[in-house]
């Protein structure tokens, strides 16, 4: 069973996991599979979020809010989104990779009065026995799981958001990595080199 508050993201969710469930024959089956309540019960992750948003995600928007407020990225510029999206989202990628990983292999400690896993998700996830759980997931079927990409659009690949060329000219430009230190200047950088080029 799932369960998520009824928040635009999760009706997708709500979506697959009764039609993936909807031949099943427990008392969880089809629309028994998911369950909408209110996020007051998701307070651990809601204040993980909080703290994520606060200590990480924060930098971001002050950073791209001094980029705009100095003129340097006018944010419905196509060509400075490029920039913007070339220096900045590895770094993005990467700090949000780094979270996921530290998430799933920290230790969930034991609440008073509450009956929660204990362990690491990770751990929890791949290896359930080692606490007393049983696996409970099931392998869809293949059918389903192209109706579901054709019909929801879960197929749809990451879009490659640099057209070639401009990557290419890009990548031919720097020859330092680039990181959290270095990103405005290298992305100023990379705005006035590209510039020039279009001008020649």
């Amino acid at each position: 069973m799932t369960r998520s508050d009824k928040g635009t993201e999760n009706g997708l969710l709500a979506t697959c996991q009764m039609f993936l469930r909807r031949n099943c024959s427990d008392s969880l089956a089809g629309s028994n599979s998911h369950v909408y309540g209110s996020s007051m019960r998701n307070q651990r992750i809601e204040a993980y979020w909080h703290n994520q948003r606060e200590h990480n995600c924060q930098y971001w928007e002050v950073e791209f809010e001094g980029l705009t407020a100095t003129g340097l990225l006018v944010q419905d510029d196509p060509f400075h989104k490029a920039c913007l999206q070339y220096v900045y989202m590895p770094l993005l990628r990467k700090e949000l990779g780094e979270f996921v990983e530290e998430h799933n292999s920290h230790r969930i400690r034991k609440q008073h009065g509450k009956k929660t896993p204990q362990g690491i998700p990770e751990d929890l996830y791949n290896f359930p026995e080692l606490k007393g759980f049983k696996e409970a997931g099931f392998l869809p079927k293949a059918d389903d799981l192209v109706y579901l990409s054709q019909e929801q659009g879960l197929a749809q690949e990451v879009p490659n958001y640099l057209a070639p060329d401009f990557r290419r000219s890009a990548d031919a430009f720097f020859d330092i990595e680039i990181t959290t230190a270095n990103a405005r200047a290298a992305y100023t950088a990379l705005v006035a080199h590209l510039k020039d080029m279009s001008s020649d």
